[in-house]
């Protein structure tokens, strides 16, 4: 479920004959901290709800609530599992990143002292022609 955009099917029976109103997360968004009593007023007095059905209307209105954080939990638990999911495949291939690279720098150190090898196979075959043209 996105509880951004909840679909609110009639689950109480007792209230099948009013419309129940829809709540989203933006009903909650606001740049400054969340005020519940100027919320429901807001809500209230937008609404025009006579006073006999003032009861009905809130009781709806909590329902939404409900189904929003319902919604909102199922979301959440969807995406912690999700998340830790791919980090244990993430903390999988960065184990084995690590392990190549250490074969590589392995490797590498090999192919360095080959090359020192060689170089001083080199300095030394050019030290004695060196000096075998010294003695001619």
């Amino acid at each position: 479920s996105n509880p951004g955009s909840l679909c609110h099917q009639q689950r109480d029976p007792a209230m099948a004959s009013e419309t129940r109103e829809r709540l989203t997360l933006e009903d909650f968004d606001s740049k400054e901290a969340f005020d519940p009593v100027a919320w429901l007023n807001h809500r209230l007095s937008k609404s025009s709800v006579p006073f006999e059905k003032l009861d009905q209307h809130l009781a709806s209105l909590s329902m939404s609530c409900q189904l929003l954080c319902q919604d909102t939990s199922e979301s959440i638990e969807l995406a912690s599992t999700q998340l830790v999911s791919q980090l244990t495949s993430a903390g999988q291939n960065m184990e084995r990143m690590r392990q190549e690279a250490t074969r590589g720098y392995g490797r590498l150190g090999d192919v360095l002292e080959g090359l020192k090898d060689a170089d001083d196979r080199k300095r030394s075959g050019l030290k004695g022609l060196a000096e075998i043209d010294v003695v001619k």
